[in-house]
């Protein structure tokens, strides 16, 4: 029995799996993210914490 194009397309079950890994990916990638901009703030707050205390002591001394 001959399939017709359509109907051999929305048999294969292939690109669906493909569609489910790029979403899962996209979700890993989002999370990675979101891990990445929060610490850069806390990095960021650490720093000028830092440099102040730096600047503290040199206008002291």
């Amino acid at each position: 029995m001959r399939l017709l194009p359509l109907s051999r397309l929305l048999r294969d079950e292939t690109a669906a799996t493909a569609i489910e890994y790029g979403l899962v990916l996209a979700l890993i990638a989002m999370g990675i993210f979101t891990l990445v901009e929060g610490m850069g703030k806390s990095v960021q707050t650490t720093m000028q914490t830092a440099s102040t205390a730096i600047n503290t002591a040199n206008t002291a001394a």
